[in-house]
């Protein structure tokens, strides 16, 4: 079985989400090394040790980041990329523009006007479902 692990961003008018999709093997040594970065993170920075790994608070020292220095923040981040891409999983990143989508919609005569989350949303489930062992998905 693989799982599959969403979230989303926004940014202005882009939508985005990204997926990471693994078996059950990488999904408990990445969670063991996430772990890891995250206890040390902890022990040199003062944060709690289960703080949810965020790139947009990590990045801009807010929420339980606003006392780490940012070259720390950086390095950290870097370590958790690190950690994801030294596993066997798939990352998939898909993105949708607001304001193109309305357009089209508009333009096309669309009979429902569906949100550009909902769009992207549907999208990274449909690369996942395509995606090599898709059979063994579960999201």
């Amino acid at each position: 079985m693989l799982l599959c692990y969403v979230d989303e961003s926004t940014q202005g008018r882009f939508h985005g989400f990204a997926a990471i999709l693994a078996d059950e093997y990488a999904t408990r040594r990445l969670t063991a090394s996430l772990n890891r970065i995250m206890d040390q993170a902890s022990v040199d920075y003062g944060i709690p040790s289960t703080t949810e790994i965020h790139a947009h608070p990590m990045f801009h020292g807010r929420e339980a980041w606003k006392d780490v220095g940012s070259r720390a923040r950086v390095g950290l981040f870097y370590k958790i990329i690190d950690a994801i891409v030294l596993e066997d999983v798939t990352i998939l990143l898909r993105s949708v523009d607001q304001v193109r989508l309305e357009q089209r919609q508009a333009n096309q005569n669309y009979p429902v006007a569906f949100p550009p989350e909902q769009i992207c949303f549907q999208h990274i489930l449909q690369r996942a479902d395509a995606s090599p062992g898709a059979e063994r998905l579960t999201v």
